[in-house]
């Protein structure tokens, strides 16, 4: 696996860990009155949609980039091919990333 295909994901993961930390800032500044109930909505409507986008992308890459971390050549090795749903382990299949 490339470095930089390990680190891609890597970093995706990262920013869905951000896109959480930020709805728990919200919730919190909502709670203590720091904001409007408006604002507030308008941000955590937008969080959302960010995070919709990672998820979105994250379900996009190829099955085995998430196994292997590659699924794109890496300076002359063929690309890996990715299972059918049928082959791959129950566990495997489930969407809760």
């Amino acid at each position: 696996m490339c470095k930089r295909q390990r680190a891609f994901l890597h970093h995706l993961d990262i920013a869905l860990g951000s896109e959480g930390e930020l709805e728990v800032q919200l919730e919190i500044a909502q709670r203590l009155g720091f904001a409007a109930q408006k604002d507030i909505e308008a941000v955590a409507n937008r969080v959302a949609d960010v995070g919709r986008m990672l998820n979105g992308l994250i379900e996009a890459l190829p099955y085995s980039i998430h196994l292997t971390g590659s699924t794109l050549p890496c300076r002359g090795t063929p690309p890996v091919r990715r299972p059918s749903r049928s082959s791959m382990p129950a566990a495997a299949c489930s969407k809760n990333r």
